[in-house]
C-alpha cells in the first residue's frame, strides 16, 4: 500500500506541477510583453527576444524545481499523508513561482530606471 500511495503522489503532483508552471508561464509571457514594451519601447525586436528568453528560463528553472520537489524521503502510508505531501509540494512550488515572478519584476524595474536615467542625461 505504501508504494502505491507514493506512486499516486507522483502521478498527481507531476502533471499538476507542470500544468501550473506552464499556465503561469503563458500568462506571464502574454501580459509581460506590454511591460517590456514600456521599458524597451525603442526596440521592439529586443522586447520579443527578452520575453522569449525569460519564458525559456522560467520553464527550465521551474520544471526542474517541480522534479526536485518530487523526491520524497518519507513513505506515504495514509491518505492523510498523501494530501499533506501534495499540499506541501504544491504550496512550495506556488510560493517559489511568486518569488521568482517578483524577482523578475524587480530586475526589470531596475533596468527601466536605468534606461529612464540614461534617456534624460
Amino acid at each position: 500500500m505504501v508504494a502505491n500511495l507514493n506512486l499516486l503522489s507522483y502521478a498527481i503532483y507531476l502533471p499538476v506541477g507542470v500544468f501550473v508552471t506552464y499556465w503561469v508561464g503563458q500568462k506571464l509571457y502574454i501580459n509581460g510583453e506590454l511591460y517590456l514594451h514600456q521599458i524597451f519601447s525603442q526596440n521592439p525586436e529586443l522586447v520579443a527576444a527578452i520575453n522569449k528568453i525569460l519564458l525559456t528560463g522560467y520553464y527550465l528553472l521551474n520544471i526542474g524545481y517541480v522534479v526536485i520537489l518530487m523526491v520524497q524521503q518519507v513513505p506515504i502510508e495514509t491518505t492523510r499523508q498523501l494530501i499533506e505531501v501534495l499540499s506541501s509540494r504544491l504550496g512550495i512550488l506556488l510560493v517559489s513561482l511568486g518569488c521568482i515572478h517578483f524577482f523578475n519584476l524587480g530586475a526589470l524595474y531596475l533596468i527601466s530606471q536605468r534606461n529612464h536615467i540614461q534617456q534624460h542625461t
